[in-house]
């Protein structure tokens, strides 16, 4: 499980990722491609998601 903690990505092109359990507290998404990116089980705690396209996410158990 990857730790994005306090990650800067900003604008990130994370279109179709499998980003599942990674732990993206306090990190920062604004304006990030998320389109259908595998988001189960991580942790969104703090995590800025401004402008962030979401379309298609799956975001199943996440924690927020």
């Amino acid at each position: 499980n990857a730790d994005l903690t306090n990650a800067n990505l900003e604008g990130a092109i994370l279109e179709g990722a499998n980003l599942k359990g990674a732990k993206l507290s306090n990190t920062n998404l604004r304006g990030a491609n998320l389109q259908r990116a595998y988001l189960r089980q991580v942790n969104l705690r703090d995590t800025h998601l401004e402008g962030a396209k979401l379309d298609g996410a799956n975001l199943l158990g996440a924690i927020r």
